[in-house]
């Protein structure tokens, strides 16, 4: 979850309308130990990992969690946000399960303006190891950096609102979208590109488990702010 500085400066307010949103997903979801499982990360000039898969059976304990998060401020560390799912959220102690495949909801309201070079790196990674990432947009984005970040196809991967009152109107269908992927099996994970390079700048940040695990899949919540979901995995 995006949780700089441009999303309050729009006006005030902004922070908990994304926050409703992702209390939203999360009552949409079949949260339980066997079923969907969540981890929530969020982010600005760093990302933390607030919960893992393992911290929630239900969603109220989701819920109570995120209703807790502060605005953090500042800039907008999308790169650092996805090495903290494949720092901490990767790893079985953090609740991951084999042949469940991740599904990754990031919302954010701008680019990323924070170690943009290690970006599509960092993105590369994350869907060589099965991930399926959905963006959510909030004004005026770079469609172009969201479109190699989301999987393909774009149009069915990535939902645009011109203002954060409107997130409401996007939610069913990324709902939809993320529980249309729950009867795919989980896709083998690839080897990187040769040349690829993934930075990790920030091993010590605690990222946030918000994420949604449908029967046979995870899904993630990512704001760029300071909630995305972190996972402990060696690439």
């Amino acid at each position: 979850m995006d949780s700089s500085g441009s999303i309050e400066d729009v006006a005030p307010g902004n922070w908990q309308l994304v926050k409703n949103f992702a209390i939203d997903i999360v009552r949409g979801l079949n949260v339980a130990e066997d079923k969907t499982r969540v981890a929530g990360i969020i982010y600005s000039n760093f990302a933390y990992l607030r919960f893992d898969f393992n911290s929630y059976n239900t969603r109220q304990g989701i819920i109570n969690d995120i209703n807790h998060w502060n605005h953090l401020n500042g800039y907008t560390n999308t790169t650092g946000a996805f090495m903290v799912y494949l720092n901490k959220l990767t790893a079985p102690d953090s609740g991951q399960r084999f042949g469940v495949q991740d599904v990754i909801i990031l919302i954010t309201d701008g680019n990323t303006t924070r170690s943009r070079e290690g970006l599509i790196g960092n993105v590369s990674a994350v869907k060589a190891l099965g991930a399926h990432v959905i963006g959510v947009g909030v004004g005026k984005i770079d469609l172009q950096e969201m479109s190699r970040i989301v999987s393909s196809p774009f149009s069915s991967n990535y939902f645009g609102v011109s203002e954060f009152s409107s997130l409401i109107s996007v939610l069913d269908a990324v709902i939809q979208s993320a529980n249309c992927l729950r009867s795919t099996p989980a896709p083998t994970p690839r080897p990187l590109p040769a040349g690829t390079q993934v930075f990790d700048f920030q091993r010590c940040l605690q990222p946030v488990k918000i994420c949604r695990d449908n029967a046979l899949r995870e899904v993630f919540l990512w704001f760029q702010c300071q909630i995305f979901a972190q996972k402990k995995i060696s690439l």
